[in-house]
């Protein structure tokens, strides 16, 4: 029972984490400043970390670990689980197949859009919440 309930939160943290570059244009912009340079850095050290551990995932290695993802058809496990209904649209407009070639040259396109709405969020978007409260 606590292993199921790790493997729920560890997933949990994995799909907030993915979509937090997403997130925090909902929260107040106090908030996410101070944190902003944490956030940016690792969604960019995310995707650089992939191809030092067999192009996996360290949070999704430790649901594998924890037994999750056992009927898992490729290599990327949490994709393939909890990210496929939001994937599969995106490759079919890009003609890129459900294989681990599409699926690693999806995640790759998800952490590029992540980066850049990071970006945009810290260069564009806070300035005018700034001047609009002047």
């Amino acid at each position: 029972m606590l292993i199921e309930f790790s493997k729920k939160i560890l997933n949990f943290i994995h799909i907030i984490f993915a979509t937090v570059p997403i997130l925090i244009y909902f929260i107040p912009t106090y908030l996410i400043l101070p944190y902003i340079h944490w956030i940016l850095i690792l969604a960019v050290m995310t995707p650089l970390h992939w191809i030092f551990i067999d192009n996996q995932c360290l949070l999704t290695m430790l649901s594998k670990y924890l037994g999750d993802y056992k009927d898992s058809q490729t290599n990327a496990e949490f994709t393939e689980n909890n990210l496929k209904s939001i994937y599969l649209p995106i490759m079919k407009l890009f003609r890129w197949d459900w294989n681990d070639d599409g699926i690693n040259k999806m995640s790759t396109f998800h952490w590029i859009i992540n980066i850049l709405l990071i970006w945009y969020y810290i260069f564009f978007y806070t300035k005018s919440s700034y001047r609009s409260l002047m």
